[in-house]
């Protein structure tokens, strides 16, 4: 009996230690994808940035540029926000 008992604790140890170590690897992936959300949309605004600078517009393609990343920044903040809520 005390060895079954021994075995169930031991099964039940594994589970639960399992369980523990896939939620923070989740949570390492979870930061690391958030982390490489928020550098793209630096570099985006970044690279805004230097659209605006830009001399001329370039036959409306600057202008085109600039609007799209804003764009892009906007889906990132909702990909942001959607992965925080779920």
């Amino acid at each position: 009996m005390a060895h079954g008992m021994s075995q169930r604790f031991k099964t039940i140890a594994l589970v639960l230690g399992s369980g523990l170590v896939g939620s923070l690897l989740t949570g390492t992936a979870f930061a690391q994808m958030q982390d490489n959300m928020v550098n793209a949309r630096t570099s985006i605004n970044q690279g805004i940035s230097y659209l605006q600078a830009a001399q001329s517009d370039k036959g409306g393609h600057r202008t085109n540029a600039i609007n799209l990343a804003h764009q892009a920044v906007r889906e990132i903040n909702l990909g942001i926000g959607y992965a925080n809520r779920h």
